[in-house]
């Protein structure tokens, strides 16, 4: 176009935007990668340490078979409880670790309940009674003997919840109560509580 005696160019510096740019493009690929390395360690780590935790509760458990007089059966007795604590917050990191890669699959096997909700009482037992509270396992007579599902997740956070309740309570009682709530014709409706005279939860903390 022969009317157009020329052009008019506005440009401008946009080296910092694109250094930016590329600075949160690398910092997002560190954070990636870190994150990345501390799930496989945690992984790593879980397996290995849970391997001499059985070693140890396995060795506890044929030393209470023996012989022992009051004070080595109570002492015998709080290594395998210890032992089992550890072992379930061990058994924690494991999932997170597993939540974080995207692998963790919730099992479907034959289990008793009741043996998973005696279980959680006779592993704190200990500091229960170290507080001089009463712990109460209630399992209603009508709970089926043998169930289908995760055992090892329903008892971390049974476990997880009595815990809490008994770490919170300065005197009274926890119970842990397990009903049914509704049968189906191959399905049961469980409902686990954990109850406690301690301080509670706070109004704020209830919803969430």
């Amino acid at each position: 176009d022969p009317s157009i005696r020329g052009y008019v160019l506005n440009g401008g510096d946009v080296t910092d935007q694109r250094r930016a740019a590329q600075d949160l493009i690398s910092a997002r690929d560190s954070a990636l990668s870190a994150s990345k390395a501390k799930s496989e360690f945690l992984s790593t780590m879980s397996h290995e340490i849970r391997t001499p935790m059985n070693g140890v509760i396995g060795l506890t458990e044929l030393l209470l078979g023996t012989t022992l007089d009051d004070d080595q059966l109570e002492l015998a007795s709080g290594i395998k409880v210890s032992a089992e604590n550890l072992l379930a917050i061990i058994n924690d990191i494991l999932d997170f670790s597993k939540i974080e890669a995207g692998r963790l699959e919730v099992e479907e096997i034959a289990f008793n309940i009741e043996s998973v909700a005696d279980d959680v009482g006779r592993i704190l037992a200990a500091s229960a009674a170290n507080k001089d509270l009463e712990l109460l396992v209630d399992v209603h007579p009508d709970v089926p003997e043998s169930l289908l599902g995760d055992a090892v997740r329903i008892q971390q956070v049974l476990l997880n919840l009595a815990a809490n309740a008994v770490k919170f309570t300065t005197y009274g009682e926890v119970v842990v109560r397990l009903n049914v709530t509704h049968e189906y014709d191959d399905r049961t409706e469980a409902r686990f509580e954990v109850i406690d005279t301690g301080m509670g939860i706070g109004l704020a903390d209830q919803q969430r």
